[in-house]
C-alpha cells in the first residue's frame, strides 16, 4: 500500500511526508477517524513510506522494503488488531500463523475494508472482538528486538478502542518511551473511549472520510474491478 493507493486525502498525506523527510515523525501517532474513514489505508501507506529504499513524495513502490509491504510480509512491519475467540483446538503457534495469514489476506482483498469486514472474513461473526491482555507482553516482546531489515520498525495497532485495560496499560510505558525508529500507530475509529493516558501519548492526525461514491468510483477505476464488487469492498 502506497500513498498512491489511496483516494484523495492530500493533505493528510503531504503532513506524514513531510514529517518523515524532515525528521520529525512522532513516535507514537493516533490515526483517527470515524467508521468508513481510510485511517487503516493510511497507515500502511505511512508504514510502506518509513520502509522506502528509495523514498521521495511516496514510497517508490520498486525497491524490496516495498515489495514486502505491498504483501504485508516486511518483517519490520507489525500489527496488533481485535480477535474474537475462535481459537478451537489449535495450538498457539499455529493459530498464530494461521490468524495473521488471514489478516494479510483481508488487507490484499479488502483494502479499505472495516472491523465487520474483518471478523466476517476469519470466520468471527457475532462473536466479540478484543485487543486481549496478552497483546501488551507480545508487543514489548516484539519490539524488544533489532529490526530486521528496515532502519524502522512499525507498529499497527488497529482498533485500540477494543484493547482490554490490562492491555492499554501494559504498553504506556513503551509509548512514552520507545526503542530509537520505532514507530506506533494507533487506528482508531473511536477515540473518545481510549484512556486518556494513551491519547496523551500519541499526536493525533485525523482522517476525516471519503464519500462512498468517491472511493466507488476509484475502486473500480484504479483497482480493475466491477461495480457490484466496488460496493463489497468499499465499508
Amino acid at each position: 500500500m502506497r500513498f498512491s493507493d489511496i483516494p484523495g486525502l492530500a493533505e493528510v498525506k503531504t503532513l506524514l511526508i513531510d514529517a518523515v523527510k524532515s525528521n520529525h515523525s512522532a513516535h507514537a501517532q493516533l490515526f483517527a477517524g470515524a467508521k468508513g474513514a481510510l485511517n487503516l489505508p493510511m497507515a500502511l501507506a505511512y508504514a510502506t513510506y518509513l520502509h522506502c529504499e528509495n523514498k521521495g513524495d511516496d514510497a517508490c513502490g520498486t525497491c524490496s522494503a516495498c515489495s514486502k509491504n505491498a504483501k504485508f510480509v516486511h518483517p519490520d512491519t507489525h500489527f496488533v488488531f481485535p480477535l474474537s475467540n475462535v481459537k478451537g483446538d489449535k495450538d498457539e503457534e499455529r493459530f498464530k500463523a494461521d490468524i495473521l495469514k488471514s489478516w494479510r489476506s483481508f488487507l490484499l482483498e479488502q483494502p479499505f475494508g472495516g472491523l465487520d469486514d474483518w471478523t466476517n472474513f476469519y470466520g468471527g461473526e457475532d462473536k466479540l472482538a478484543l485487543i486481549s491482555r496478552e497483546e501488551s507482553r507480545e508487543i514489548i516482546k516484539t519490539l524488544s528486538l533489532k529490526p530486521f531489515e528496515s532502519r524502522n520498525k512499525v507498529m499497527i495497532i488497529w482498533q485500540p478502542e477494543l484493547m482490554h485495560p490490562s492491555a492499554a496499560n501494559g504498553i504506556l510505558k513503551i509509548l512514552e518511551e520507545p526503542a530509537p525508529h520505532t514507530f506506533f500507530i494507533l487506528v482508531t475509529n473511536a477515540a473518545d473511549k481510549l484512556l486518556p493516558t494513551i491519547i496523551s501519548r500519541t499526536q493525533s492526525d485525523t482522517v476525516p472520510l471519503r464519500h462512498d461514491a468517491a472511493v466507488e468510483a476509484w475502486v473500480t477505476h484504479n483497482r480493475a474491478v466491477d461495480s457490484n464488487r466496488a460496493r463489497r469492498i468499499v465499508p
